[in-house]
């Protein structure tokens, strides 16, 4: 590159007309952005099978995903397909496109949740139940609460096993086993969440995996050998 080439992009009238060119492009995205998230709405809507698959090869596209991550247009709409996609891969029954009958029903619900997980977190035992009520009543399911708690909690740790307790307080047993899952994920080998499974397996009758449990312990305690104790009894 010359001198002169390098004078031309040291240039105000160089800066200028690359802001000009930045501006444009904004200006265009922005305009993408608000007619793609109008069709994603309706797609939403509509939430039948032809539309379910159309969202999920739309949040399945790497650019689109680049480009609109991020943008707070679409928050809401990426924890949706988040969740369904999880609850996808689990085989789950009931998805969170069930509990709504169009975008704007499902948006109040997750911010529903949203303030419902902010009590559970950060206020007494007051609102448990109300918390459970709801997540039970509505048919939200086991992986979306985990991915709720994900997204919207501080100390997800602490909340997940919160919630672990109250479902196992509920003899919800599917939902305590992913809330313990989700523990030992954040914290691997941790005895207190691990014997709590393994138990809860053995009370299923699904000793082999109850094991697994118990073997993947730190640091075992006399507490875990009684308890290898009754798997061979």
């Amino acid at each position: 590159m010359d001198l002169e080439r390098y004078r031309e992009l040291g240039s105000e009238e160089y800066a200028l007309s690359q802001e000009e060119v930045e501006n444009e492009k904004h200006i265009r995205y922005d305009k993408l952005w608000e007619e793609q998230i109008v069709r994603i709405q309706h797609l939403f809507d509509a939430n039948d099978e032809a539309a379910r698959q159309g969202l999920l090869t739309i949040f399945q596209d790497e650019e689109f995903v680049s480009l609109c991550r991020f943008n707070q247009l679409y928050v809401t709409a990426f924890l949706l397909m988040e969740i369904y996609q999880e609850e996808l891969n689990h085989q789950e029954p009931r998805t969170i496109l069930d509990c709504g009958a169009g975008y704007a029903e499902l948006d109040d619900l997750i911010t529903d949740l949203k303030y419902l997980l902010l009590r559970i977190e950060f206020t007494g035992t007051e609102n448990d139940e109300l918390f459970l009520d709801y997540i039970l009543n509505r048919g939200i399911s086991k992986y979306a609460v985990a991915k709720l708690v994900q997204y919207m909690s501080l100390d997800t740790y602490a909340v997940y096993r919160k919630l672990a307790s109250l479902f196992l307080n509920r003899e919800k047993i599917a939902y305590t086993l992913v809330m313990l899952t989700a523990c030992d994920e954040q914290k691997p080998g941790l005895e207190e969440n691990l014997i709590l499974m393994a138990q809860i397996y053995m009370m299923v009758g699904k000793k082999e995996i109850a094991k697994q449990c118990l073997d993947k312990i730190n640091n075992p305690s006399k507490e875990v050998d009684i308890v290898y104790a009754q798997l061979t009894s």
